[in-house]
């Protein structure tokens, strides 16, 4: 038997189907669309970024991350210390 909520459970099944698929089709254009944008950057940033340049580029962010991965020892050890006392 069919009545009018049927209808209002059908209507979402659909209205949830096509968010699901629109979801998916949004997620792939913007991991693909992001490593497109970064490629094509990449590709005409060649001149700008000299040896000196890349290397220096490289180079700063690799020392940020470094200060981090020391403050994350530094604060895991004083958690570890106040949990086992």
């Amino acid at each position: 038997m069919i009545t009018a909520s049927s209808f209002t459970f059908l209507a979402m099944g659909a209205f949830f189907g096509l968010t699901v698929v629109l979801y998916f089709l949004l997620f792939y254009f913007m991991l693909v669309g992001s490593k497109i944008s970064i490629a094509y950057l990449v590709e005409k940033s060649k001149t700008f970024l000299t040896n000196k340049a890349y290397t220096l580029t490289m180079q700063i962010p690799g020392i940020v991350l470094f200060v981090f991965a020391v403050l994350f020892i530094i604060d895991g050890i004083k958690m570890l210390r106040d949990i086992a006392f």
